[in-house]
């Protein structure tokens, strides 16, 4: 270090380092001079307590849960910028244009994989600290694959199973099956227990009604599905009108 400036090593420990230089000269009796001290205080590197969260799988076009960081130590100003990527690494990826945020809300409207991570820097020199990588994963909305089906019987007679078949989604569906008068899949009554992905209805009433099923999800933000009604039509038994003359 004997140059008229010098730069510092990096610091392997906090703490507070004081510098300064001494100038001499090769001329008779020119003496020396010695500057001020030049004070470097070194702080522990920001941490990031909360971590955005891991994983995520989500139906496409759901809400997701926000993704967030909380930050202590280093000093200065926080600044955050999240990155995606395609990779699960949080070296290399693409800054997201005004993700500028402590949090962030992923965008869901494509299938597939996506990598968050945010890096947090600091106005303090060499301040900064990258999150981990949030896994987001973006799977179809679900829809309906098999309707049920109608049915015309007798009074007390068997109509056929109604079952309901599903496509895509996320989590544990849920059934719940509804009766309507009317044909339409909106306006139903809840039928008590009837909670799987088939049912039997009921023959011994003569008359039309109307059968459908809605499934929801639980978890991933997938919106309810509902199928097509199926009618179901139960006739009176049959009667001899006409006896033969004895």
């Amino acid at each position: 270090a004997t140059s008229s400036s010098f730069t510092p090593d990096a610091f392997n420990a906090v703490g507070t380092y004081y510098f300064y230089v001494t100038i001499t000269l090769n001329g008779n009796g020119c003496g020396s001079a010695t500057s001020n001290t030049a004070e470097v205080i070194v702080v522990p590197d920001p941490v990031i307590d909360n971590q955005p969260l891991a994983t995520q799988t989500l139906c496409q076009n759901s809400l997701p849960t926000h993704l967030s960081v909380s930050v202590s130590g280093g000093v200065g100003t926080y600044s955050y910028q999240w990155y995606t990527n395609t990779t699960n690494t949080n070296i290399g990826g693409t800054p997201i244009a005004g993700a500028s945020n402590q949090s962030f809300v992923p965008n869901t409207d494509t299938v597939g994989n996506q990598y968050y991570y945010c890096v947090v820097t600091q106005t303090g020199a060499g301040c900064n600290v990258t999150s981990d990588v949030s896994t987001i994963t973006i799977v179809p909305a679900p829809a309906i694959t098999s309707h049920p089906i109608d049915s015309q019987v007798c009074e007390n007679g068997n109509p056929n199973t109604l079952t309901v078949n599903y496509t895509n989604g996320t989590g544990t569906p849920s059934y719940q099956w509804y009766v309507n008068t009317s044909n339409n899949n909106t306006t139903g009554s809840p039928i008590a227990g009837a909670n799987n992905d088939s049912y039997n209805p009921p023959a011994t009433t003569v008359g039309t009604l109307f059968y459908y099923c809605e499934v929801t999800f639980s978890s991933g933000g997938c919106t309810n599905i509902v199928s097509n009604t199926a009618e179901v039509v139960i006739y009176p038994l049959p009667t001899i009108d006409s006896q033969p003359i004895t």
